[in-house]
């Protein structure tokens, strides 16, 4: 494992999954992902070859966001980036698998779209 040393900005991966209320029905709900909470990353607006890849497929990309940890994310989930005070300042619906940027397993990017 590499040492990395952040900007401050962490984010943590969400999951839907259905849940019990209080009289026995099911309603939808979101949890972390285990092991994902507090994860370093590193958001920038998508640049525009990712934008025009997901584009060609009929997905909207806004942000990709980089971590230095594998989070295995999958389309659907929502990733949540935080400021260095806690405070939850993006909300991303991910709309694809994580790519592995240098092919050594050191840094991930993660792509979505701005939730709504």
């Amino acid at each position: 494992m590499i040492a990395v040393k952040g900007n401050g900005q962490t984010c943590r991966l969400e999951r839907r999954g259905d849940a019990r209320d209080d009289i026995g029905g099911r309603r939808s709900d979101w949890s972390v992902v285990a092991g994902t909470a507090d994860t370093p990353c590193w958001p920038q607006p998508a640049n525009s070859r990712t934008v025009q890849a997901y584009a060609s497929r009929q997905l909207a990309v806004t942000t990709s966001v980089f971590v230095a940890t594998e989070l295995e994310a999958v389309a659907g989930d929502r990733l949540i980036v935080s400021d260095r005070d806690g405070e939850d300042t993006t909300t991303l619906k991910v709309v694809g698998a994580p790519l592995d940027q240098a092919g050594l397993g050191h840094l991930w990017r993660i792509d979505g779209e701005e939730w709504q």
